[in-house]
């Protein structure tokens, strides 16, 4: 996989729940309150006004795994 088709995947995957989030709560509105980060932005994936905040007072970080290795000891 390519960098620039990792970014791409992890950007989907940010607006996804940057979507979810406006549907849940349909006070908050798209880019004043609820915001994907840029790629390469450090801190949190989905960026939260203090009005979001207030109903939904998480911190969210989006990972987009194919598989997730597990290992036995």
């Amino acid at each position: 996989m390519t960098v620039k088709s990792a970014k791409a995947k992890g950007r989907r995957l940010q607006q996804l729940v940057r979507d979810l989030i406006l549907d849940m709560f349909p006070n908050l509105e798209l880019d004043t309150d609820v915001r994907s980060a840029i790629m390469g932005e450090t801190g949190e994936d989905i960026k939260l006004s203090s009005k979001a905040r207030q109903v939904f007072p998480y911190s969210v970080e989006c990972k987009s795994l194919k598989k997730i290795a597990v290992y036995n000891y």
